[in-house]
């Protein structure tokens, strides 16, 4: 290459000049070609990102529509108040007190017990309190 060489460089290309130099209507023309190129790069990574952030709202959406219905769709049949806390019918309520107490010491999900048992324990002792 010789000393005297000019290098201009794009954005994807370089060219080697030897002499003659960029008239305007040349360089104005690269540059005008230089932004059109980086103007439709920019506008087609803000549609990307635009898509991928639909795409994931769309999935969140649709995860929480899910969850929703599950919960909606899951209603345990109601059993008798009685026969999950284990006494009898017409028990008085320091024996319905004590029953509800021990059994939420033995399924307390803090203590390793079973959430849904627990829970089904709160709500038949719930249920007795509010017939009382």
């Amino acid at each position: 290459m010789k000393r005297n060489a000019r290098h201009y460089y794009s954005s994807n290309q370089t060219r080697f000049d030897f002499g003659a130099p960029e008239t305007d209507a040349e360089r104005e023309a690269r540059e005008r070609a230089e932004a059109r190129d980086n103007w439709e790069s920019a506008d087609r990574e803000a549609r990307e990102r635009a898509e991928r952030v639909r795409q994931a709202r769309e999935k969140w959406e649709r995860a929480g529509r899910e969850e929703r219905q599950r919960q909606r769709s899951y209603r345990p049949a109601a059993k008798d108040p009685y026969s999950v806390l284990g006494i009898l019918v017409g028990a008085t309520q320091r024996e319905i007190r004590s029953a509800w107490i021990a059994l939420v010491q033995r399924h307390h999900p803090d203590h390793g017990g079973d959430a849904a048992m627990f829970r089904e324990v709160q709500g038949a002792f719930e249920r007795l309190r509010q017939s009382a």
